[in-house]
């Protein structure tokens, strides 16, 4: 979930994802503003949301990802679907987050 800005510059084109739509709910709704749903344990859910971005503002300048789940407790205790899930979370959500990211930088952003 992004960090609630205190001002919201709208000569800047806002998008920001979130599990649960409705907890964007303190961005404002506008043209320059778009909340989009994203698991990010989903590479095809990361590729439609920034493929969606890239339709709707013609391309995407800064991504920041700050997506995370944690599992607290002994290590013989977490079961192994949790600390997979966990990986998946904070390790493979932001590593496919930023390759889309990147191949977009690099074909639509240099053709623009």
């Amino acid at each position: 979930m992004a960090a609630q800005p205190k001002k919201l510059d709208f000569e800047t084109v806002w998008f920001a994802t979130a599990r649960d739509v409705s907890s964007l709910s303190y961005l404002p709704d506008g043209p320059t503003v778009l909340k989009l749903r994203l698991d990010v344990t989903s590479e095809n859910a990361i590729t439609t949301s920034l493929s969606t971005t890239v339709e709707k503002f013609g391309q995407i300048d800064v991504v920041i990802n700050n997506a995370r789940y944690g599992h607290l407790g002994d290590i013989e205790g977490i079961p192994e679907a949790d600390a997979r899930y966990q990986l998946e979370t904070n390790f493979w959500g932001p590593v496919h987050i930023t390759r889309e990211a990147v191949r977009i930088f690099r074909e639509v952003n240099l053709q623009g």
